[in-house]
């Protein structure tokens, strides 16, 4: 029983101790209350606060609570406070009451406005140590370990080197039980209207407070993913970024990047890492591994900031598959009836400017399939230019350049030189035309405009020059042309050689010569790669034929090309070959015809002399007796 009743003693007086030391705080006046808690926190920040009507709290735990609490900023950044709330409150820290003094464990601010500044030359007016424009001048911080610091809806404000981002709806829980331990904070934020949370372990929360850098782990969730950062955190980092976005597109837009649009291929979708560099100014990649899209890359890039993005990189890859920078999954590839209308969106050119080389074994885009491609992308305000360094595929190489420009609506240049493309797979990507096989060399220049496929094919202009042969044209036959019927089966030809030109997406041809055996056939028309139609005349050419005269028959080959009509027109075969019999047969045919007619006139039609003349001389003849017969009889004959 004598242990019981010096426990229940024991206790009895720690409570009234207690009570003693809280009403000791409880009975203060304010004005002095206010003026102790401001100056504790002015030591513990090494910055002026300042606090108004600070009054006691008992629930939810005793404390204190006061009205607009203002930290100051440092001494270079200007009047306006680093930190200002409309209300905070305290709690207090019984173990340091037992010691005779005030000190707290948690703090709530409600409604803050952060203001975060970082001048040019690298100083940061979060850096607490060693600049102070309140009292506390000193270099070493009296900062305590508190349990809870909690932010509701709050503001911040960060201006460097003179440019100022906001950012509302900022909530926040701070934990650092122990200085000498890790800080957590945990909250959100709202960039852009969406809510970003955040997750953050601070290994070393003084020195980041003294201007030094600090190791952390940092993860930022967003409606389209995570963003996760392991290493150095301050002024500088250097460490491990690591990407998981599914929508890169939904990502963007909550930090506050809004509009962005990405073709698949280039990012819709992230997933990755690399070890980062950050200086405030630049940002380098090694070692970067990542997925975009359908893409597996790695590359090593260096990208300043400050407007536009200035990127250099370089890409190696196995595999680029840009097909979806001008189709869409529903309408990957033009079908028999037209080209694509869907928009291509190239704003991503906007983006950022820079010179990109990569390296890839195989690269598909804009419907073509290529080997192994080595080229550089210079873009210069949404210009791109690709230098086609290597560029191997249908079973031939290529080189040259093509020109994508954005800067006021989209246009497309292509300058290039082929040598052994094999045509049919080539005109059938490209064109969906599968007629014609058989090697070809040869050089385009073509310019293009428009939104769409459509648009880009209904407007080129250029020319060019091609060189084809041995090859095979499918759906046709020359050399049963002399037949009198031309569709249908196979015309193998030696060479073809040809020039053309290219106006509102209209090809005009008119120098085609195709060397058959024992047979030559000529060709001039047009194609017209905006409506995919055509309306061409092969002439093919028998010297030997008719007895060393030749014979000449025209092929007329036209309609859309997903119903092409070849036909011969025995009419154009006369006209060719048989002018001089046609002519010998018809002044045959009329002079019978006029003497026949004649006779049934009365008129005498002489050989070679038409109706029209024999009615002609009847007449005249009358004529001129009636006129004798009238002055016979004025004279006073008969």
């Amino acid at each position: 029983m004598g242990l019981i009743k010096w426990i229940i003693r024991s206790v009895i007086l720690v409570v009234a101790v207690l009570g003693l030391l809280i009403g000791w705080v409880f009975l203060m006046p304010q004005e002095q209350l206010g003026k102790i808690t401001s100056d504790q926190l002015t030591a513990q920040l090494g910055r002026q606060v300042t606090l108004e009507k600070v009054g006691i709290a008992l629930m939810p735990s005793p404390g204190l609570h006061a009205q607009n609490m203002r930290v100051a900023n440092a001494n270079w950044a200007g009047d306006r406070p680093m930190f200002e709330a409309v209300g905070a409150s305290f709690g207090l820290d019984f173990k340091a009451l037992f010691q005779g003094r005030i000190s707290f464990r948690s703090i709530t601010a409600l409604y803050p406005t952060v203001n975060l500044e970082r001048r040019a030359d690298g100083r940061a007016n979060w850096d607490l140590g060693g600049d102070s424009s309140g009292d506390s001048g000193g270099d070493t911080l009296a900062l305590e370990a508190i349990d809870v610091l909690t932010i509701t809806n709050g503001q911040v404000r960060f201006t460097d080197a003179g440019q100022t981002t906001r950012i509302d709806g900022m909530n926040m829980r701070l934990r650092w039980p122990n200085t000498k331990g890790p800080m957590q904070i945990q909250g959100a934020l709202q960039p852009a209207g969406a809510p970003v949370s955040y997750d953050l372990s601070l290994h070393a929360p003084l020195s980041l407070m003294d201007g030094k850098p600090s190791t952390g782990d940092l993860t930022i969730t967003t409606s389209g993913g995570k963003i996760t950062y392991l290493g150095n955190l301050g002024a500088t980092l250097a460490g491990k970024l690591g990407l998981e976005l599914g929508d890169t597109a939904a990502a963007a837009s909550d930090l506050g990047i809004a509009g962005l649009s990405l073709p698949r291929g280039l990012g819709q979708s992230v997933s990755g890492s690399a070890n980062i560099a950050f200086d405030g100014k630049r940002l380098s990649l090694r070692d970067a591994n990542l997925q975009l899209d359908q893409n597996s890359l790695s590359t090593e890039a260096d990208i300043t900031l400050g407007g536009a993005p200035h990127i250099k990189a370089n890409v190696t890859l196995p595999n680029l598959d840009l097909s979806g920078l001008t189709a869409t999954e529903s309408d990957p590839a033009p079908t028999s009836k037209g080209w694509s209308n869907d928009p291509i969106d190239l704003s991503v050119l906007s983006a950022f400017n820079g010179d990109i080389s990569f390296a890839t074994d195989a690269m598909q885009v804009a419907g073509f399939d290529f080997g192994r491609t080595v080229a550089v992308m210079t873009n210069d305000r949404a210009r791109a230019v690709f230098e086609l360094r290597q560029l191997d595929g249908y079973e031939g190489q290529l080189s040259g350049e093509f020109v994508a420009n954005n800067r006021d609506g989209l246009s497309v240049r292509a300058n290039m030189d082929f040598a052994g493309i094999e045509l049919e797979p080539l005109l059938k990507d490209a064109m969906d035309v599968d007629r014609f096989s058989g090697k070809a060399d040869g050089r385009i220049s073509l310019l293009g405009a428009g939104q769409s496929t459509q648009a880009i094919m209904s407007s080129l202009s250029g020319d060019g020059v091609l060189k084809a042969g041995p090859g095979v044209m499918k759906g046709i036959d020359l050399v049963a042309a002399l037949t009198g019927r031309a569709d249908g089966g196979t015309t193998v030809f030696k060479t073809a050689t040809a020039s053309f030109t290219v106006d509102e997406g209209v090809l005009r041809n008119d120098d085609l010569n195709m060397q058959l055996d024992r047979l030559t056939a000529t060709g001039d028309g047009r194609i017209n790669l905006g409506q995919r139609s055509m309306d061409y005349l092969f002439t093919v050419l028998a010297p030997d034929a008719r007895n060393g005269q030749g014979l000449a028959v025209p092929v007329r080959v036209n309609g859309p090309w997903s119903k092409i009509k070849i036909h011969v027109d025995p009419a154009d075969v006369i006209k060719k070959n048989f002018q001089d019999e046609k002519q010998k047969l018809e002044k045959e045919v009329e002079t019978k015809v006029n003497q026949a007619v004649g006779r049934e006139l009365g008129l005498d039609v002489q050989e070679g002399q038409s109706l029209e003349d024999a009615a002609r001389d009847k007449l005249q003849q009358e004529l001129e007796k009636q006129v004798g017969e009238g002055l016979l009889n004025l004279l006073g004959g008969n």
